[in-house]
């Protein structure tokens, strides 16, 4: 493959190439070498320090290679890296809100949707996310969010 060996070539000139580490392990992912991308990711985000927004990439990267390994522990703590480098990454905000709601940490689960929310406000997986936290915490959608959330509960029936 020649994406592969360039990426390779790179490396061998320059091992901590943060760019190239994070191709190389994204090109691993989508041509399931699931173990290499895990491999070259885990490497890439011990050593990175800047930039900060590639580093916070590199971390969301790694935490959707561990959340697929149904490792959420590993996964949560690569996300949260991720949006402290880079409060904006909307994906690791959901994808970690997603977590702490399927661990029922309601709190945390909000804070991230709604940071999520911020950043990108018609993320149909982010409203999906939000109406079923809602549901689940049987509560009345807040005022401002979007029309999917502000469907009125119907109060329950004697």
């Amino acid at each position: 493959m020649e994406s592969e060996e360039l990426l390779r070539h790179v490396l061998f000139q320059d091992p901590s190439h943060q760019e190239a580490l994070f191709q190389l392990s994204l090109l691993y992912t989508h041509t399931n070498r699931t173990q290499d991308a895990r491999t070259v990711a885990h490497r890439a985000t011990h050593n990175c320090s800047s930039p900060p927004t590639l580093c916070a990439r590199f971390h969301a990267h790694y935490g959707d290679l561990m959340n697929d390994m149904h490792n959420t522990e590993a996964a949560a703590q690569s996300y949260q890296l991720a949006v402290e480098l880079e409060p904006t990454l909307t994906h690791a905000h959901v994808n970690l809100g997603a977590i702490y709601h399927t661990r029922g940490d309601y709190g945390r689960a909000w804070r991230h949707y709604l940071a999520a929310h911020g950043q990108e406000p018609s993320n149909p997986l982010l409203l999906e996310n939000m109406e079923k936290l809602r549901r689940a915490q049987h509560l009345q959608p807040p005022a401002g969010l979007p029309h999917c959330l502000n469907m009125a509960v119907s109060p329950p029936q004697p």
